[in-house]
């Protein structure tokens, strides 16, 4: 055979029922295997868009429903709780304070060292 001689085959079943031609040059493809390949091609890339689109929503979905359930949102906000006056039955100062705001602390720790 020649450099540039084609030979085509024709397939009778269902299975193999497009024409195929084969091109006998250097680094060439066959135009059969292009043609087979463009549908498959394309229905790849309709699933891979499809998966990136449903993931893409499903992400969304759970963070914003992760969000409602850790975060709790209103418009009417009121706070409940009892405020009690603290008031000083030792004149002095106050040298220094033991404990951090919000600390946990239990009864007979030192809080405070007065002078």
């Amino acid at each position: 055979m020649s450099e540039h001689d084609k030979s085509q085959t024709i397939y009778e079943s269902e299975h193999q029922g497009y024409t195929e031609l084969d091109y006998q040059g250097e680094g060439s493809r066959s135009s059969a295997a292009t043609i087979a390949d463009r549908p498959r091609f394309r229905l790849d890339h309709k699933i891979m868009v499809v998966a990136s689109l449903v993931i893409i929503v499903a992400m969304s979905a759970a963070f914003f429903v992760r969000d409602s359930v850790l975060y709790a949102r209103t418009d009417d906000a009121h706070i409940d709780g009892h405020i009690t006056p603290v008031s000083a039955r030792i004149n002095g100062q106050v040298q220094q304070v033991n404990v951090i705001e919000g600390q946990l602390v239990h009864a007979g720790d030192v809080l405070a060292v007065m002078d």
